[in-house]
């Protein structure tokens, strides 16, 4: 409980921030598809004024045609952040967070996903997104460089 208080009071301390030294330089929330992919930047649209302001938010959609799964959405990811930032890219702190899926045994998120399913955590109601925000939000000042790979449940 004490460890949980420490990190929302950190988390809080860096949504306030316009630094992300001491946060996640990108982080990515893959998408089943470009219909779903919509629906995230909507939501995340939306939650602007809650979410980090120092760090970029992307979406990335897996390829039209079979489903690829996790490997295959982290292969995409890859792929586009290397073809957004290059060589830069060895630098940056990124958290992935795989969120496509169309969450047929929870239709209580099966609209938004389950990275915008709500939970509650201390005192306050956040989607799963900001829940793992929050419990990996000590990682960045620790990490060099790279991807730190998680799932939105």
């Amino acid at each position: 409980r004490r460890q949980m208080k420490k990190r929302i009071a950190l988390y809080d301390t860096i949504r306030r921030s316009q630094s992300s030294s001491v946060f996640y330089d990108v982080v990515v929330l893959t998408a089943a598809d470009e219909r779903q992919k919509a629906a995230f930047v909507a939501q995340l649209e939306a939650m602007k004024d809650t979410l980090p302001k120092c760090c970029e938010y992307m979406v990335i959609a897996d390829p039209p045609g079979a489903k690829i799964g996790n490997g295959g959405s982290t292969m995409e990811v890859m792929h586009q952040l290397d073809v957004k930032y290059g060589t830069q890219l060895e630098e940056l702190r990124i958290l992935l967070v795989h969120a496509g899926g169309f969450s047929q045994r929870l239709p209580n998120v099966s609209v938004l996903g389950k990275a915008f399913g709500i939970l509650p955590v201390g005192d306050r109601a956040v989607t799963c997104l900001e829940f793992c925000m929050i419990m990996f939000c000590e990682f960045p000042s620790r990490m060099k460089p790279g991807v730190f790979l998680c799932c939105s449940d």
